[in-house]
């Protein structure tokens, strides 16, 4: 539903797009539907992601899926640099010396260090947003700011509340250990008796 329900969205000509998931729910795969209609029209992609980990297991993920002559990594390690791929999958950092248009554009993590705290980053990704055909950001925790500008003409939130399997996220919980005795002393840091 998520994935029809962004295709849709670009079909309407929807610029912004935010993909509000839960973590593990999917999120690279909703998208595949809108990466392979810019394929047939031949038309450009690109992922980005603030974290270098993340480029290379989206760069992998895209290759096994649309073929290894179609992705292309921008992210150290990488084998290629700046080839001419359809689809260019790139750390944000080195999303900052790409230039021309992308008719889909996707920022993954778009809450993840160092993007949150770097506005260089933040300036060259939405400079890069602007231009695309079709912005799209994915999270697991979006901003408020990113909730409102989702909810906003033009834009379109695609909410996903679960993972596929449909059971519910695991909620940490605090087990306190009763055998700990709280510490006491004069300046209350002494050990417990067993430990004097």
């Amino acid at each position: 539903r998520a994935a029809t329900e962004i295709q849709q969205a670009i079909g309407e000509g929807i610029h912004y797009i935010l993909v509000w998931a839960a973590c593990g729910a999917g999120k690279t795969e909703v998208i595949y539907g809108a990466i392979e209609e810019a394929l047939a029209r031949q038309q450009r992609v690109l992922l980005t992601t603030p974290r270098r980990d993340v480029a290379a297991d989206l760069h992998r993920r895209l290759q096994a899926v649309f073929g290894a002559h179609v992705a292309a990594g921008l992210y150290g390690g990488a084998a290629q640099k700046y080839p001419e791929t359809p689809v260019l999958v790139a750390t944000t950092h080195q999303a900052i010396r790409l230039a021309g248009f992308f008719a889909l554009m996707v920022l993954d993590e778009c809450d993840a260090f160092p993007y949150t705290d770097t506005p260089m980053l933040q300036r060259a990704i939405a400079r890069l947003g602007h231009q695309a055909g079709c912005f799209i950001q994915m999270t697991a925790t979006p901003s408020r700011k990113m909730q409102e500008q989702a909810c906003r003409s033009g834009s379109r939130l695609v909410y996903i509340p679960a993972r596929h399997h449909g059971h519910p996220l695991p909620v940490p919980q605090i087990q306190i250990d009763k055998s700990l005795r709280r510490w006491s002393g004069r300046d209350g840091l002494a050990l417990p008796s067993g430990l004097q």
